[in-house]
């Protein structure tokens, strides 16, 4: 069998004899059950147990979780949160709004709900 050329220049010629394609151990198993919540990264979870369920503004959502590097949490809290759906925006229409806020989804403020311990007075 013959190597496969392409126009642009590669590390490595795409030749089977080579580079066997490597196959799964695991691609005969099933795909895991559905879960009752949907899964959220650590970092969407520390944002929905540190919010309330009003709207807060970008800091005040830092100042609860107390974090002062504004860079660092919109891109390893922030920003995944958003993209999971854990938290919406009050203006979606307008996503660069100056005074744009963000509260808990519906979903999300179910979930604290059930997951939070109650207070002992």
């Amino acid at each position: 069998m013959a190597c496969v050329r392409i126009k642009y220049p590669l590390k490595y010629p795409l030749c089977p004899s080579k580079f066997p394609l490597k196959l799964n151990a695991h691609s005969d198993s099933t795909d895991q059950a559905p879960t009752k919540h949907r899964s959220t990264t650590d970092q969407a979870q520390e944002i929905i147990l540190s919010m309330s369920e009003y709207y807060m503004t970008m800091n005040e959502i830092m100042t609860s979780m107390r974090l002062k590097h504004r860079t660092s949490f919109r891109e390893k809290c922030f920003l995944p949160a958003l993209e999971d759906g854990a938290i919406e925006l009050q203006y979606p229409e307008q996503p660069k709004y100056p005074k744009q806020k963000y509260r808990l989804t519906e979903v999300d403020k179910e979930w604290l709900r059930n997951n939070t311990a109650p207070s002992k007075s």
